[in-house]
């Protein structure tokens, strides 16, 4: 939804630590104002809803704090349902440069005093428009099948230095980056199997798993590549 806000620098999202519903415009001279736009903002709150997370760390009787981010910064987020959220915090921040950021929910998982399951998680700053939420299970039975699915990718992973691209790694996230090469070096320094690919166009593309999270692909695009070997799209197979 559009609100129409007079153009200015200084406009936030403000929100309380709780999430809490508390969308205003920040005025300049340092006063939280009404929003530009209350029919908008009251329709917001209208599809919205809190949920009760056990394991949140909320205090009693703490006031509120308003965390102010700029609108252009972080404005969208991926949450991965994980095998083991401390190895892709692991992995996203020494392959692709994520930054960790605090999170609410505990790692590793663990249950409440009344004993329902918690889940853990870690969070990350991709970069300045993008979260990453890496959340792991704290239900054993819920974690047994979402590490299945991980473990079905693992099984063909293998395949991608074979040129072997199954349709399992074709729901990726897909990032056009200035070079391939730092990529494909700290892949092979961690062993992580990928497929390098060109197209007709001379576009290359990078494609590969998280390790121990495998159901976790990323595709990483660029016009440049000189550290690796690059298979034309023509020799892909899914024959894994």
């Amino acid at each position: 939804m559009v609100l129409n806000c007079q153009d200015r620098d200084d406009q936030l999202l403000v929100y309380d630590q709780f999430s809490q519903p508390a969308w205003r415009a920040y005025g300049g001279d340092g006063n939280l104002e009404e929003s530009c736009n209350p029919e908008a903002v009251a329709y917001l709150l209208e599809q919205t809803w809190s949920i009760d997370e056990p394991g949140r760390q909320r205090k009693k009787n703490e006031s509120v704090v308003y965390l102010q981010r700029p609108v252009s910064s972080n404005l969208f987020k991926i949450t991965y349902a994980v095998a083991n959220a401390s190895a892709a915090l692991d992995f996203a921040t020494g392959v692709l440069g994520a930054t960790e950021r605090s999170c609410p929910l505990p790692y590793p998982p663990t249950v409440t005093d009344e004993g329902l399951p918690v889940s853990g998680a870690k969070w990350t700053y991709l970069n300045d428009e993008l979260q990453m939420h890496f959340v792991e299970s704290g239900d054993k039975a819920q974690h047994a099948r979402i590490a299945e699915f991980h473990n079905l990718g693992k099984s063909k992973a293998e395949g991608l230095k074979n040129g072997c691209l199954s349709a399992f790694f074709l729901n990726n996230m897909n990032f056009y980056v200035g070079t391939l090469d730092p990529f494909i070096d700290k892949l092979e320094e961690r062993q992580v199997p990928y497929l390098a690919t060109k197209n007709g166009n001379g576009d290359y593309a990078l494609i590969f798993a998280f390790p121990g999270n495998e159901a976790v692909v990323f595709q990483l695009s660029s016009q440049h590549l000189t550290k690796a070997a690059a298979r034309p799209q023509s020799q892909l197979h899914e024959n894994c």
